[in-house]
């Protein structure tokens, strides 16, 4: 993450941690650079996509399950979760981009359905 000696990683599993982000800070020692994780997958499914937006400190992930989840970077929670794609045909949410000015944020499905969001209400704003 910009600035912050931080990275995040999903789908780190292994006997030690069943998490599925991670959040690293690479100014430690390896041994305790982990200072953070998630359990995304078992409610929320695989993660297979994501954003960061620096100005608002949070990441956006999308998952298997048609759903993304709003993280605050600096709690290391999940503070909002949002049905993307998850009505219809459980669509799963397979990439992700944030506008220059970081205002809104757009999802797209496995099935070519674009969504674009409100990046601090988290409120669909159109889709096609």
């Amino acid at each position: 993450m910009q600035g912050t000696g931080l990275i995040a990683t999903a789908q780190v599993e292994s006997a030690k941690l069943n998490a599925n982000l991670c959040f690293w800070d690479i100014l430690l020692p390896t041994s305790t650079s982990l200072i953070a994780s998630l359990e995304i997958k078992e409610n929320y499914g695989r993660i297979l996509s994501m954003v960061y937006s620096p100005s608002y400190s949070k990441i956006i992930i999308g998952t298997s399950h048609g759903i993304c989840c709003v993280v605050d970077t600096k709690q290391f929670q999940i503070i909002s979760v949002i049905d993307c794609f998850t009505e219809k045909n459980r669509e799963m949410v397979e990439s992700m981009a944030i506008d220059d000015q970081q205002l809104y944020f757009v999802t797209g499905s496995s099935n070519g359905n674009l969504k674009v969001w409100d990046i601090q209400t988290s409120k669909l704003l159109c889709e096609k």
